[in-house]
């Protein structure tokens, strides 16, 4: 059992696993935009934050709307 821990078929062969393990660790799973979480923030964060965007600052207060009969809209999802 162990004379086979010692030929070079296996130190090649061992060499190579360890190498695709490390690769493995080291590779992201996800690609492009499957990496972001697109999640909407909290209507209390939302309040209490102040946003800067470009070159302006804005303050968001919440109203509840009806949803409109045609056209887009956009869910947010948490995967």
């Amino acid at each position: 059992m162990y004379e086979i821990l010692q030929t070079e078929k296996f130190a090649v062969f061992f060499s190579f696993m360890i190498g695709a393990a490390a690769v493995a660790m080291v590779s992201p799973l996800c690609k492009g935009d499957e990496c972001y979480i697109k999640k909407a923030p909290s209507i209390g964060e939302m309040k209490k934050n102040t946003y800067h965007v470009g070159h302006k600052c804005y303050q968001f207060t919440p109203i509840t709307v009806e949803c409109p009969a045609k056209g887009v809209i956009e869910a947010f999802s948490s995967r």
